[in-house]
């Protein structure tokens, strides 16, 4: 694993609008991450903040993830939108545990038209993508102007003030085996299907 890495007071931004996948910052098998005062917008398909398989004090803080937009019917590929990504491509099964994200910022990921129509609205402010990622902890989170804000199959974490605004799905969706995790005053506005959905899985996860 790498240790103790710090990405402190940047901005990133896509001179790409779409027709490409892009990720913002990628961070994989590390021991004590820090991300703080992190501002990444205007990437199309695509993944701002992409972590997987983190341990040890790590933390996300002050981060934020904005104008993000596609409008492109990508065929048989699946494309997404995300603010967050936790443990969508572990390394050697390692999941990510013992996480602080604190302060984070995802808005205004949205899609088009043409995009609408083929796939739905496929944009997520915070994916935590393993059950087997636990024991994290998120606190003062925004996420506004998503498809869904709060997606997690993660088990045994904290969600502390949490807002979800102008979600076209679901504010928060708990699904997949989710299990013991703790919502404490969240705040949801306008959500387009469900404030909150919680559901298992019809496979073995």
């Amino acid at each position: 694993a790498a240790q103790g890495v710090r990405i402190v007071n940047i901005a990133l931004r896509s001179e790409r609008r779409d027709g490409r996948v892009l990720r913002g910052i990628v961070a994989r098998n590390v021991v004590d991450l820090e991300l703080a005062d992190v501002d990444i917008s205007g990437l199309p398909v695509g993944v701002a903040f992409c972590l997987a398989s983190i341990r040890g004090s790590s933390r996300i803080e002050r981060c934020r993830a904005h104008d993000c937009r596609s409008d492109r019917d990508w065929g048989a590929q699946h494309p997404q939108i995300t603010g967050l990504e936790i443990d969508n491509d572990r390394i050697d099964d390692v999941a990510t545990t013992g996480l602080v994200v604190d302060g984070f910022r995802a808005e205004d990921l949205t899609v088009g038209p043409a995009f609408l129509a083929a796939h739905g609205y496929e944009t997520d402010g915070v994916n935590i993508c393993a059950p087997e990622a636990t024991g994290n902890l998120f606190r003062d989170i925004l996420v506004r102007n998503v498809g869904e804000g709060i997606d997690t199959f993660g088990c045994d974490s904290r969600f502390e003030k949490v807002v979800a605004q102008n979600c076209h799905i679901y504010g928060i969706k708990c699904v997949h085996g989710a299990s013991r995790n703790v919502f404490d005053r969240p705040i949801i506005r306008n959500a387009g299907l469900a404030g909150i959905t919680v559901s298992g899985s019809n496979e073995r996860v």
